[in-house]
C-alpha cells in the first residue's frame, strides 16, 4: 500500500486481523455461507482463479468480515 504524503509517496504496511472462515461461517445465512464455502476452495489451479468477485449488499451485513475470512483462507496459496 502506498499513499501520497507531504514529502511524496511512501510505503506503509499494516497488519490486518483476520478470522478463519470456519469461525465466521455461522454469522451468515446458509445460501451465503455455501457460496463462500465454494470460494474458500479456489486455488491457483481452479478455472475460477484470477476472476473478479463483486461483493454487494447493504452496509453492515458482513461483506468486509467475509472478505477478511476469505483472505485468511487464501493467505498461504
Amino acid at each position: 500500500m502506498w499513499n501520497q504524503g507531504t514529502v511524496g509517496p511512501r510505503d506503509r504496511l499494516r497488519a490486518l486481523r483476520t478470522t478463519p472462515w470456519a469461525d465466521t461461517r455461522d454469522n451468515y445465512p446458509a445460501a451465503v455461507a455455501l457460496s463462500i464455502d465454494d470460494l474458500v476452495t479456489i486455488n491457483g489451479q481452479s478455472e475460477l482463479a484470477g476472476r473478479i468477485i463483486l461483493w454487494h449488499g447493504e452496509p453492515g451485513v458482513g461483506k468486509t468480515s467475509a472478505i477478511r475470512s476469505l483472505m485468511h483462507e487464501w493467505r498461504d496459496r
